[in-house]
C-alpha cells in the first residue's frame, strides 16, 4: 500500500442549539422578569441567546411567587374571595327562584335576583381589572 501524504481523521461534534418554542408561550415569565420571546433572537434563527433585557443567560419560569411577594398574594386571594361573594349569593337564589312554589314567593326572590346580577357585575369588572 502506498503512503498518502495526509493523515485523515475524523470528527464528529454534536452541539445541541436550543430554539424557540412557538407553543410553549410567549407571555411566560422568566425569573429574570421578561417574558419567553425576549431570550431568543430572530435573526439567528429563533436560537436561545439569553435575555435581552438583562444578563440572564437561561429562561427559567418563575412561579407566582417570584414576581409577586407572597404577602401581596394572599391579599389578591382574599380580594378575588370577596368578590366571588354575589357570585355564590345568586346562584343560591336563582336555585331557591326555580323551586319557588308560590309567585309572591318567586317575585320578592327576582328582585334579589336582580340586585345581585348587578353586584355580579360589579365584581367581575373589578377582577378583570385585578388581573
Amino acid at each position: 500500500m502506498e503512503e498518502q501524504p495526509y493523515i485523515e481523521k475524523i470528527e464528529v461534534n454534536v452541539e445541541k442549539i436550543s430554539l424557540y418554542n412557538p407553543k410553549y408561550g410567549d407571555e411566560r415569565v422568566c425569573q429574570c422578569g421578561h417574558p419567553y420571546r425576549r431570550h431568543f433572537d430572530p435573526y439567528e434563527h429563533n436560537e436561545a441567546v439569553g435575555c435581552k433585557y438583562c444578563d440572564c443567560m437561561e429562561f427559567v419560569e418563575a412561579k407566582a411567587t417570584d414576581i409577586i411577594p407572597r404577602e401581596k398574594l394572599a391579599e389578591i386571594g382574599a380580594d378575588i374571595r370577596n368578590k366571588l361573594g354575589p357570585l355564590a349569593n345568586l346562584i343560591v337564589l336563582i336555585e331557591r327562584y326555580k323551586i319557588s312554589e308560590n309567585e309572591k314567593e318567586a317575585d320578592a326572590l327576582w328582585k334579589y335576583i336582580e340586585k345581585e346580577i348587578e353586584q355580579c357585575k360589579i365584581s367581575i369588572n373589578y377582577i378583570k381589572k385585578l388581573l
